[in-house]
């Protein structure tokens, strides 16, 4: 099954990575989506699984934030890590994880290659290698990677989960990279057009047959006019550019 078009390699995200409206307020670093990342998993042609907000799904856009309280990031944050590191909350992402687990198993069942999690470090809840507690980040997952975590390992699912920052492009995409891994670079976003792979063939030809022409000496001649041997010589080189770039437009 599913042999057409699909690369077979999906990728889960947190939301905002995708979606930087979702941030709590002040947050926000680009206008939509981490562009850097975003198109460095579509180039790859990974699918992208966006996994839910466990902060907006739980506590609203807002966060229930007091209106007309003095407030930081910090301690925005840290409001945001006390109220879902209660019960509720973490009950909420151990819901919002075993979705997602479910999901992946889905995947690996048909075949396909669950490339691994990106979340967003410094969050209190999708954080990977630091979190937020008690007014600064700290050296450990949020609640809803702790949960993620806990629902693979019991599944038996062994899926690569790391964190990036919005502030921080370069290291973004040098995790990204590591968890696409085998799906950089991809080797085909949608089913090659016959008419663009008989092109190929028939460019592919056409240089070897001038190929065969230079090694075996073979004359050429049209009417009265002799073609002379080393017009051979770019004549492969334009056909067989012409065919690769054919091939490479067609991967994109």
């Amino acid at each position: 099954m599913f042999e057409d078009g699909r690369s077979k390699r999906v990728i889960f995200v947190s939301h905002c990575i995708l979606n930087q409206n979702a941030k709590i307020d002040g947050c926000a670093h680009y206008r939509g989506s981490i562009r850097e990342v975003a198109d460095l998993i579509l180039r790859s042609g990974c699918g992208v699984v966006q996994i839910e907000c466990p902060e907006i799904m739980y506590l609203g856009l807002d966060r229930q934030v007091v209106p007309g309280l003095q407030r930081t990031i910090e301690s925005e944050d840290t409001r945001v890590a006390e109220l879902m590191e209660g019960e509720a909350g973490r009950t909420y992402c151990r819901d919002i994880a075993s979705r997602v687990v479910h999901q992946m198993e889905q995947y690996v069942r048909s075949g396909f290659s669950v490339v691994g999690v990106l979340g967003v470090n410094g969050s209190p809840t999708c954080g990977v290698e630091t979190g937020w507690r008690a007014d600064g980040e700290v050296a450990e997952p949020g609640v809803l990677i702790r949960e993620l975590q806990a629902a693979c390992q019991q599944r038996g699912l062994s899926v690569p989960i790391r964190g990036i920052k919005a502030e921080d492009p370069e290291g973004a995409v040098r995790a990204a990279r590591e968890v696409l891994g085998a799906a950089v670079p991809f080797q085909g976003g949608s089913a090659m057009k016959p008419a663009v792979l008989v092109t190929i063939c028939i460019l592919s030809l056409i240089a070897l047959g001038h190929v065969l022409r230079l090694v075996f000496g073979v004359g050429v001649t049209v009417g009265a006019l002799v073609i002379p041997m080393w017009a051979s010589i770019p004549a492969v080189v334009g056909l067989a550019a012409l065919a690769v770039w054919l091939w490479e437009e067609q991967k994109k």
